[in-house]
This record gives C-alpha cells, sequence and structure tokens, in this order.
C-alpha cells in the first residue's frame, strides 16, 4: 500500500511546477540576454570602420555587416553564397602575408556601382576546440583617402623640390640646379662621348632701363625675357637665372654650330619683342652671348661655364648684342 497522501502529491505536483516555472524564467531571461547580445554584436558589427565578412569553410559569404554594403555598395544579400574572390581584380593582388591560418593583401576590389577601390583584405581561420577549420572571417579596409592622401603628399614634395631649384622672380632653374645638372651631364656625355653646350647672356644696357623705368618695372622685364627664353627651347634644354641680369641656357645634345644657330634664335627674338606692353610701355632690350661647347672646349663644368662668360665678355667689349663662341671668332651674329 502507498504511503502518500494526497496532500504531499500536491506539494510534489506544486514544486515541479514551481521549478519549471523557475526553468522558463530562467530561460527567458537567457533567450532576452542573448538577444540583447546579439543585437548589441549587429550594432556593433554594423557601425564598425572595417567592412566584415564571415565564410564558411568553403570560402563562401555567409555574412556581411553594413559598413561592407556602404564600402562596396552590395547589400548583404546579394553577396551571400559568394566567393571574396569574385568581388577583387585577381591581377591586382599585392600580398603581404599568407599562410595556413591567416591572408594579408591589398587589391582593387569592384564596386556595385562599376567604380573600383583599393581594399586591404585581412582574414583569418576559425577552429573548433578539437582544431578543425569551421570558418573564415575577414575584414575590409578602404584604402583610397590614404592612398590620396599619399599622392597628394607626394605631389607637395614634388613641388617644393621644384620650387627649391627654381628662380623666384623668372621661374626659371636656378644656379643649384645648374650646377647639379652640368655635373650630371659631363659625366653622362663624357661615357656616351655625345656634346653638349651651354649660352651664357647678360642683358646689354640694362641699367638704363631700370633707371628710366624703376627697379619694379626692370623685374617684371626678365620675367618677360625669362618668358621668352622658355618658348624656344625643346626637349631636355633649360634656361637658369645665373644672377642680376644675366642668364644661361644648357643645350644638351648640341654641338656647337647647333647651340650657336639657338643662341642667334633667342638674340632676335628678344630684340624683335617689345617688353612691358602690360604696363603701358615699350621697351626694346638686347644681349650679348657666349656658347662653349662640351668636350670640344672645356670637360668639366667650371671651365665651361668660364669659357662661355668669356666669349660673352669679348662680345660685350667689342659693341655688345651678339654672339660669340669659343675659341674666340669675334661676334658671330650683330
Amino acid at each position: 500500500m502507498s504511503t502518500h497522501t494526497p496532500q504531499k502529491n500536491a506539494s510534489t505536483a506544486s514544486d515541479t511546477i514551481e521549478t519549471l516555472k523557475s526553468r522558463i524564467h530562467r530561460l527567458s531571461a537567457e533567450i532576452e540576454r542573448l538577444k540583447f547580445t546579439q543585437e548589441n554584436y549587429r550594432y556593433i558589427l554594423d557601425n564598425a570602420q572595417e567592412g566584415f565578412i564571415r565564410m564558411d569553410e568553403k570560402l563562401f559569404i555567409t555574412e556581411a555587416n553594413g559598413t561592407f554594403t556602404r564600402i562596396l555598395g552590395y547589400p548583404e544579400t546579394e553577396v551571400l553564397s559568394t566567393r571574396p574572390s569574385r568581388l577583387y581584380d585577381r591581377k591586382s593582388v599585392d600580398f603581404y602575408s599568407a599562410s595556413k591560418y591567416h591572408l594579408s593583401f591589398e587589391a582593387v576590389f569592384k564596386t556595385k556601382a562599376g567604380g573600383r577601390l583599393p581594399i586591404l583584405f585581412n582574414r583569418s581561420t576559425l577552429r573548433d576546440a578539437s582544431g578543425n577549420i569551421t570558418g573564415y572571417i575577414a575584414f575590409l579596409i578602404d584604402l583610397s583617402e590614404l592612398k590620396y592622401a599619399r599622392e597628394q603628399l607626394k605631389k607637395s614634395r614634388e613641388k617644393y623640390r621644384d620650387l627649391s631649384l627654381r628662380d623666384n622672380l623668372t621661374g626659371l632653374f636656378n644656379t643649384r640646379y645648374l650646377y647639379k645638372q652640368l655635373g650630371r651631364l659631363t659625366r653622362s656625355h663624357g661615357e656616351s662621348r655625345t656634346p653638349f653646350s651651354i649660352i651664357f647672356m647678360d642683358m646689354d644696357y640694362f641699367k638704363r632701363t631700370v633707371d628710366q623705368y624703376g627697379h619694379l618695372n626692370g623685374s617684371l622685364a626678365l620675367q618677360e625675357v625669362a618668358g621668352t627664353i622658355r618658348k624656344l627651347l625643346t626637349g631636355d634644354a633649360f634656361g637658369v637665372a645665373y644672377g642680376g641680369d644675366e642668364f644661361v641656357v644648357v643645350l644638351p645634345g648640341y654641338d656647337k654650330s647647333k647651340a650657336r644657330k639657338k643662341a642667334v634664335e633667342i638674340q632676335e627674338q628678344i630684340k624683335n619683342t617689345t617688353y612691358l606692353t602690360q604696363q603701358g610701355l615699350q621697351v626694346m632690350l638686347c644681349a650679348s652671348f657666349g656658347v662653349a661647347t662640351f668636350p670640344d672646349d672645356a670637360t668639366d663644368r667650371s671651365a665651361l661655364l668660364g669659357l662661355a662668360d668669356k666669349a660673352m665678355f669679348r662680345i660685350k667689349e667689342s659693341g655688345k648684342d651678339g654672339v660669340g663662341t669659343t675659341p674666340d671668332r669675334g661676334a658671330e651674329t650683330r
């Protein structure tokens, strides 16, 4: 015969119900906690600065965050069951590191709108407690702003490097650049035995121009003369503001005959140009020129400049407004 009484059975049933209620309450709380955690996880993921994707063990995408969509334009539903390799140009891949459990590379990804973005792709492997691969996760970082900043920095450096080699008044190269390039030319042309020439040029009667029209207009006139020189130079040839009203023109590949013709061309263009017209003036200018050629006249930059300067000075002494060469042939052109 059972020893249980109806009161005891009712008590036991009541305890069981309370236990079940307690378990249900705990489960409900755990569900709410997990739901809250999942919502937080998704919120954090969607608002991360990096794009994020989760992949299965066969590298098919199973999840993508909002940043991924913002960067590349693909909604999550469009990339599910797609491999990331379909989203980038494989020829553009530049590997940073690659191992069994980690992969990092830069590549050009294709956006939904048809654009192209440089992306840093970092993939890690997910494993279970036994070490078996269960999937992969990857973070995608948009490098376009970084690359733009680097390009702007490069341009800025090039700009200031160029400015450091330019004359502030005329925009022509300065003597620092001249000496550097003459050293390079004597080495390279010495090896190839090809000529190059320099023209030393000094404005004639320029003090009269300054005395008559003022220092400001004198500076403007030198700017315009520099423009005349610049327009007549092609290829690797370049002009230099040597100091005051003196200029040097460097002509790579020019022998003496060709260099003399270029000097005459510059001389005639200056004589036939009316300067300072924008200032309401009509100023006519002229200059004296000296030509020296490597390696016929000298094989080092100082001697070459000295000989061109002497050839120019002889023109100054013999009447100005002409072109002289080394060895002295007098005024080649008047």
